[in-house]
């Protein structure tokens, strides 16, 4: 580490006079840093990198104004929404309410919002994983238009015995906030309203954020097992182990299409879209490759050539 916090790293070699290709190879410095500095930097020409951002932080990297082609997203995988507290009484704590919750978002709005290319809506718990699972669940009102939704879903909630409010932790960004504010307005219009907490706050909901590490329905499902900290099933917990100890493919696709299904009609959380990730690249960096699992190792940041 040097003393203004960067950390420079080793080449392998770049100490040997005669080794040609590794003198050849550029210094390194890695700094992790709050947002707005790192794109300032970036904007000033000195920084070839800036990667890690999110959606909260997206308004940042467009602000700066930098050249179109020089903001990157990838097409990462994950959870991007709301996770239920989990209770043991009140509105809440009736599936009817949270699916109620659910089905009043306009998704597409949201995503038209956020102005990312290629993001897409999603309504159930797992996007599509050919390799786990041919069909995955979806709720039974993802295919009815917007207004019928919310017709229903202001009827659910009209039949409680008092004015629904929720606490949403959100953690600090333009983009959340901007996320929060499609969130008050759709839920409003059922009769509900929202308030914004800190990340840490006492909530109803949680913010989930978080690219999927592998293509594997049971990272997504296991979120919301038993001991996760969301409303939970036992009952889906059993076909996730179940799915686990399966001595077949075809078995273990039973199981976690099982685990989907209870999830899905349990509804312990609100899906939104993929999670989003973006990195400001100068054109120096000529290996830089958008990817599913937002990973840019330094060593493939700049092509070989041949």
């Amino acid at each position: 580490p040097r003393e203004d916090g960067a950390v420079q790293l080793a080449v392998p070699g770049a100490d040997d006079e005669e080794d040609d290709e590794a003198s050849r190879l550029p210094e390194l410095l890695l700094r992790g840093e709050p947002a707005a500095v790192a794109v300032a930097r970036f904007a000033e020409g000195d920084a070839d990198l800036v990667t890690g951002g999110t959606a909260g932080d997206l308004p940042l990297a467009r602000a700066a104004r930098v050249p179109a082609a020089q903001l990157a997203f990838d097409p990462a995988a994950g959870l991007f929404g709301l996770a239920f507290s989990p209770v043991q009484e009140g509105p809440l704590a009736d599936a009817a309410t949270r699916r109620a919750l659910s089905m009043a978002i306009d998704r597409d709005a949201l995503v038209a919002g956020l102005a990312v290319p290629g993001l897409r809506p999603q309504a159930g718990l797992l996007p599509p994983l050919p390799d786990e699972l041919t069909a995955p669940s979806a709720p039974d009102w993802a295919g009815a238009p917007l207004p019928m939704r919310r017709e229903l879903a202001a009827r659910a909630i009209s039949g409680l015995d008092a004015p629904l409010r929720l606490r949403v932790a959100l953690p600090e960004g333009a983009g959340y906030r901007l996320l929060f504010a499609y969130l008050r307005r759709d839920w409003r219009v059922i009769g509900v309203e929202a308030e914004r907490v800190a990340a840490n706050a006492p909530a109803d909901l949680r913010l989930i954020d978080e690219v999927a590490p592998a293509m594997l329905a049971s990272w997504y499902l296991r979120h919301f097992a038993c001991g996760a900290g969301t409303v939970c099933d036992p009952a889906a917990d059993l076909a996730l182990e179940a799915a686990r100890a399966a001595p077949t493919q075809p078995e273990r696709q039973i199981q976690l299409a099982e685990a989907d299904r209870l999830m899905t009609a349990l509804v312990p959380y609100i899906p939104l879209c993929s999670p989003i990730r973006w990195s400001l690249v100068s054109p120096r960096l000529t290996g830089f490759r958008p990817n599913m699992f937002a990973r840019h190792p330094a060593a493939t940041l700049i092509a070989q050539e041949f």
